[in-house]
């Protein structure tokens, strides 16, 4: 009987303990930009233009495309705050597009955009298919074409 009861007292230790482990290890992972770069899916793409005329294009056009959303219902506002930011060190200009969540910002789309050798070089990392959905508008307006429609658009 003792045995029985020590058993299941170390059963339930047991599935606490795996309980509390998944549930940290969930709250532990941060979404940061240099998680996204280290994991996420990388698209390379060359411009013949000029970065600064790349960079405003890119820019311009994920303000457009990423704009938070809310409804209110019963007192109450749902919805998606997205941000788009721009910052620039060693000549690299990195466009940030994040989720803001309530456990912190989630970065599902980082495109990196640096001057070499008289090219433009556009390296964009996704965290997430949402992310990877705008590779093919960034190679458009690597091109030069302005975009019609914003990324996972179906109108």
């Amino acid at each position: 009987m003792l045995a029985v009861i020590l058993k299941r007292e170390y059963l339930m230790k047991l599935i606490f303990g795996i309980a509390l482990s998944v549930l940290l290890t969930g709250c532990m992972n941060v979404n940061t930009i240099e998680a996204v770069k280290a994991s996420g899916t990388v698209n390379v793409v060359a411009s013949n233009s000029s970065t600064t005329e790349v960079e405003e294009a890119i820019f311009n056009y994920f303000q457009k495309c990423y704009k938070s959303s809310s409804v209110k219902m019963d007192g109450n506002n749902y919805g998606e705050t997205l941000s788009v930011s721009k910052q620039k060190k060693s000549g690299v200009t990195e466009i940030i597009v994040k989720n803001i969540l309530y456990k912190g910002p989630h970065h599902f789309l980082i495109v990196s955009i640096a001057s070499e050798n008289g090219a433009t070089n556009i390296t964009s990392y996704a965290a997430t298919s949402r992310g990877e959905s705008a590779f093919e508008k960034i190679s458009e307006i690597a091109k030069g074409i302005s975009p019609d429609k914003c990324p996972g658009s179906i109108l």
